[in-house]
């Protein structure tokens, strides 16, 4: 595999963030499994709870944050669902870019490369905030894998031109202007 692109500003500031992030999966409810996908923007981390014969619910975190955020709402969908919180690469999480994602069509591949490596086929969608854009970008697209569609204030879903927002908003514009998170 190519060589990842950094997401942090030092070592340090990673290993704080990734102690943070163990700190909250300490939280974590129900029993889980840590699950990396691999896909042609890199390695995807996944947070995989509940049974594993239930229908699939698939989680979208906010801009600059990370499937962490979920934290409080897994073990009540894990009652009934298997739940996949997913870290979405290009932020300060546990995920490895290898490129950077510079266009909603770029995320369509990433987040369709991910869904298959889940071995999911249909599945339901929450996303919050910029996992809601992305989500309800991803539903337009390929709408026949989407069982149901949950958008929790989603980001610019309602201008008429979402790509400008996107292109002016989004950490992943290309590698020389990915995010180093200062931590």
């Amino acid at each position: 595999m190519s060589t990842f692109i950094p997401m942090f500003t030092s070592s340090e500031g990673e290993k704080e963030v990734l102690c943070a992030h163990q700190a909250i999966l300490d939280q974590w409810a129900p029993p889980y499994k840590e699950v990396t996908i691999p896909t042609s923007f890199g390695e995807t981390h996944v947070i995989a709870s509940g049974p594993e014969d239930a229908p699939p619910v698939v989680l979208l975190h906010a801009l600059l944050a990370s499937a962490m955020s979920w934290y409080r709402n897994i073990d009540a969908l894990s009652q009934s669902y298997r739940v996949y919180a997913v870290d979405v690469i290009g932020e300060g999480n546990k995920s490895r870019p290898v490129k950077p994602i510079t266009s909603l069509d770029d995320f369509l591949q990433w987040f369709t490369e991910v869904i298959d490596g889940l071995g999911i086929d249909t599945f339901y969608l929450a996303g919050n905030s910029y996992g809601g854009f992305t989500g309800a970008y991803y539903a337009m697209k390929l709408p026949e894998r989407i069982r149901k569609l949950v958008l929790i204030g989603p980001a610019a879903t309602i201008f008429q031109d979402a790509t400008v927002l996107y292109t002016c908003s989004s950490p992943k514009q290309s590698m020389d202007s990915s995010p180093k998170y200062l931590v």
